[in-house]
């Protein structure tokens, strides 16, 4: 019984914050051959998700059985999608993937959460450059709402403040002002995550060892 209260949760998480391939080819009113050649021409992101399900239904009109995989994908990669429609290359579709990566980092420094050594901000272009891969490959929308930049850069930038901060043995009224900050922006742009991948993530790890320390 639990098992199966799993796997409906499963379902249910997906479908609320996921559009399935089919949604979004429909809406962006794309074909699939084209977005497979995207997906191949390293343009578009995998899914962050796939589903095997073998499903047999019985009913008045008999048994009907139905195997598939259904892909997931953030919501928002349907605005990414309409971006590449207008890439040539995957060269102009990483100078749009850095692009929006310097606009978040604009924004975001509007109210810096993040210490001054943070490798993350002194290294940007070489940040820039290894998430892109892991872009591709769906990980973004797992761990994050959007799966997109901005909320790549908050992530990172709040996970890595947090950790650094938690290694102290005290903390200043300034790093405890930081430490609130960058809880509140993981908070805002960290993933709910699949309900069998909670506590595996990085995000629910940090905030138990936060609270143990609280105690």
């Amino acid at each position: 019984m639990q098992s199966k209260a799993c796997n409906l949760a499963l379902i249910k998480y997906l479908t609320e914050h996921f559009y399935t391939e089919l949604e979004l080819l429909n809406s962006s009113s794309m074909p699939v051959s084209k977005f497979t050649q995207l997906q191949v021409l390293s343009m578009m992101p995998q899914a962050s998700y796939r589903l095997d399900m073998s499903l047999t239904c019985n009913s008045f009109f008999g048994c009907h059985d139905n195997h598939q995989i259904v892909k997931f994908y953030p919501k928002a990669y349907a605005g990414w999608l309409h971006k590449c429609n207008s890439f040539d290359s995957e060269q102009e579709a990483f100078a749009e993937f850095s692009r929006l990566f310097y606009q978040a980092k604009d924004k975001l420094s509007e109210d810096v959460f993040w210490l001054d050594d943070n490798e993350i901000m002194t290294e940007f272009d070489e940040f820039i450059a290894q998430q892109w891969p892991h872009f591709l490959a769906g990980t973004y929308g797992v761990c994050t709402k959007s799966g997109l930049p901005f909320d790549i850069l908050s992530k990172e930038l709040a996970v890595t403040t947090i950790r650094t901060l938690l290694d102290k043995a005290s903390l200043c009224v300034t790093e405890q002002a930081h430490l609130s900050r960058a809880l509140r922006c993981l908070e805002k742009v960290g993933s709910q995550f699949a309900p069998h991948e909670r506590a595996l993530s990085q995000q629910h790890q940090l905030l138990a060892r936060l609270e143990s320390l609280s105690r």
